[in-house]
């Protein structure tokens, strides 16, 4: 994992919002948190405005993001992939579904080709709901933020975007600097975000909603270096 580009996947300082609907519901997302970064929308179709400029894919946007969101047909994933790592990005948040959770052969295939065009680039996903940094002020997610700015507090990494969403919506006694969602954990998983974040000295804590873990033992590195 480039720690490079997980700085930037987390912290973006430019974001590509890929797709329809659930794209302009991570916008909402990210300017009620306060995003002050530079926000690209791309759409095949959509006509541009001069509010809300629509670039048609990665290739044809202004610069380099340092994060996606990518709220398109799952079929299209791996070449949007392909795209971002072409480009430089830093990494993706994979939203649709479709991928390894079917336990298809369909499924299989399209995770493969998704892993082997997104090359190193680190990625949220499939089938997950993306990521809030409270601390940075940047929302890939394709819901309500709910939660303010903080300098230090807990970090969840769920693997439901469910559970983290009701999470949000409860009254809470500790702040909220994180909420990472990692749904098939097919590049980025639960042991993976344990482990670079137990470096960042703003989280106080780690809370986890696992379904499965991906490596047993990378897990447990990652639990003791936290502790």
């Amino acid at each position: 994992m480039q720690r490079g580009a997980m700085q930037r996947l987390l912290a973006p300082r430019t974001v590509a919002m890929i797709g329809g609907a659930w794209a302009d519901a991570a916008v909402a997302a990210c300017r009620a948190i306060g995003y002050d970064g530079k926000l690209w929308r791309i759409h095949p179709q959509r006509p541009s405005s001069p509010e809300t400029p629509y670039y048609r894919s990665v290739d044809e946007l202004p610069g380099i993001p340092d994060a996606a969101f990518i709220a398109a047909p799952n079929r299209e994933l791996p070449a949007i992939a392909a795209a971002l790592a072409r480009s430089g990005a830093g990494g993706f948040v994979c939203f649709a579904a479709g991928f390894s959770e079917t336990g298809s052969a369909e499924g299989r295939q399209l995770t493969a080709r998704l892993l082997d065009s997104a090359g190193r680039l680190p990625f949220f996903g499939p089938n997950c709901y993306g990521l809030i940094n409270f601390f940075d002020g940047a929302a890939l997610w394709p819901d309500q933020g709910v939660g303010t700015r903080t300098e230090r507090g807990v970090a969840l990494i769920c693997q439901s975007g469910t559970v983290a969403l009701n999470l949000l919506f409860n009254d809470r006694s500790l702040p909220i600097g994180y909420v990472l969602t990692v749904g098939n954990q097919t590049r980025l998983a639960v042991e993976d975000l344990i482990g670079l974040l137990s470096d960042d000295d703003r989280v106080s804590a780690f809370g986890i909603y696992i379904e499965g873990i991906k490596d047993v033992p990378a897990f447990a590195a990652a639990v003791d270096k936290a502790r």
